[in-house]
């Protein structure tokens, strides 16, 4: 993902793992890192997805309330990110809800709304 520094106007490329579900891509990351401030300020960013350059619009959700069913989607999309997050899935994969938000508390998710090509 390539986005602008906020304080520098710089422009930072770091790899990040996503998940793709209704038409967004999905991102998670630790809160303590500081890349994803910079999306609050600048919500353009870059992607490369499957060898492909797309532009998109990049939305923070910091509040776990905000984030919780779209983490909610990432996990049932992508139990490994269950797995070593330590939230059990039940047998419909759905995540535990109160491991969850506990989870949440330090994750931040952030949404891309890709542009159309």
């Amino acid at each position: 993902m390539t986005f602008t520094g906020r304080k520098t106007g710089k422009t930072f490329t770091t790899p990040v793992s996503y998940v793709e579900f209704d038409g967004e891509i999905a991102i998670t990351c630790h809160r303590t890192r500081q890349w994803w401030r910079n999306l609050a300020s600048n919500p353009d960013v870059g992607l490369r997805l499957a060898g492909r350059e797309r532009r998109g619009i990049a939305t923070v959700l910091d509040d776990p309330d905000d984030a919780f069913g779209v983490f909610v989607s990432l996990l049932k999309a992508q139990p490994v990110v269950a797995r070593v997050s330590d939230i059990p899935l039940d047998a419909d994969g759905m995540p535990d809800p109160v491991r969850t938000r506990e989870v949440l508390a330090y994750t931040i998710v952030v949404t891309i709304k890709l542009e159309e090509v």
